[in-house]
């Protein structure tokens, strides 16, 4: 029952930013309380002079006052309540990653990276999804029908490209020396895979790219994010939450740990002390605070204690990865 309660209580809870929020229930509440104050005030007038005639502190009258400021009130909190369960609710629509990039100058070789991050992940997901060698790590036949890999690369890789090169093209005093050989070969591979797109006859296989340039961007963004201020807060926020219901072990996985300012949520994997449907309730209530807290989504994978080799294979797939409770 007070579990309940303590939820209603947090969807009501007027958001720290809201300002109109708390203008309106301020503005109510001082309607509510004026006629216990001039209570209070008119008695210690009279206590000092008995011929002191009380006042009314009344905008129209008592009943009214009293009717206007519980229909602020109410309107306030129900204006309120009905943005935050529009939060909760909200996924926002996938988009190609170079709609997101506004700026090209940067600061930093790390901001650059995390620029250019999300744009080299979507291009890998969509090559890895529907390419023509998407399937070579299985047992399936290599893809013969190339329709949606041509929608595709045209639609999201060339322009996701295309903006990993103006970046790096307005930003050359930031990429260290060493990696400059790196940056020539993915600007040839750029050009040559956008005139393969253009004219099919042209082969590009001479311009592969450049593996070791993903590599460098994944380990500046990850030592980068990691250390953020943002990405500690949410992370010593979860261990306390998670602490609480005794997770015996919890790691960090996936986007969050590469660009956690534009990551539109936080993947965790737990390893339960008990069976799963024990913990489900309370691993919810965490995720709801979590997204009133920090305003993104938390998704969790649960492995129980009998399933601790699943909980391992799991995570030997993910190449970064960072313990939460350690």
């Amino acid at each position: 029952m007070f579990d309940k309660i303590e939820r209603i209580i947090k969807l009501l809870k007027p958001k720290y930013y809201d300002g109109l929020t708390y203008l309106v229930v301020t503005i109510g509440a001082s309607l509510l309380s004026k006629p216990i104050l001039a209570n209070i005030l008119n008695s210690i007038l009279v206590a000092f002079n008995p011929r002191y005639i009380p006042v009314e502190l009344n905008l129209v009258g008592p009943v009214w006052d009293t009717i206007i400021a519980l229909i602020l009130i109410a309107g306030a909190l129900s204006w309120n309540t009905k943005n935050r369960l529009i939060d909760l609710k909200h996924h926002p629509e996938t988009q190609p990653a170079y709609l997101s990039i506004n700026n090209l100058n940067v600061e930093s070789f790390e901001e650059l990276c995390q620029n250019i991050y999300p744009l080299l992940n979507d291009n890998e997901y969509i090559f890895k999804t529907v390419g023509p060698n998407s399937g070579f790590m299985t047992t399936e036949a290599l893809r013969t029908d190339f329709t949606m890999w041509n929608r595709y690369k045209l639609e999201t890789i060339v322009p996701n490209n295309s903006k990993i090169k103006a970046l790096l093209v307005a930003n050359p005093t930031l990429i260290p020396s060493k990696i400059l050989d790196l940056t020539r070969k993915l600007v040839i591979h750029i050009d040559a895979f956008e005139e393969h797109c253009q004219n099919p006859d042209f082969d590009y296989s001479q311009h592969r790219f450049p593996v070791e340039f993903k590599n460098i961007v994944e380990k500046t963004c990850y030592n980068s994010a990691i250390s953020s201020k943002i990405f500690v807060k949410r992370k010593k926020w979860l261990n306390k939450k998670l602490k609480k219901v005794r997770i015996t072990e919890w790691q960090i996985i996936g986007s969050c740990l590469f660009t956690p300012i534009t990551s539109g949520d936080m993947d965790i994997v737990l390893l339960l002390p008990t069976e799963k449907n024990s913990l489900r309730e309370s691993i919810q209530d965490i995720k709801f605070d979590f997204k009133l807290k920090f305003k993104i989504s938390l998704h969790e994978t649960a492995f129980a204690q009998n399933e601790i080799e699943g909980f391992e294979f799991f995570l030997s797939k993910n190449n970064f990865k960072l313990i939460g409770n350690g």
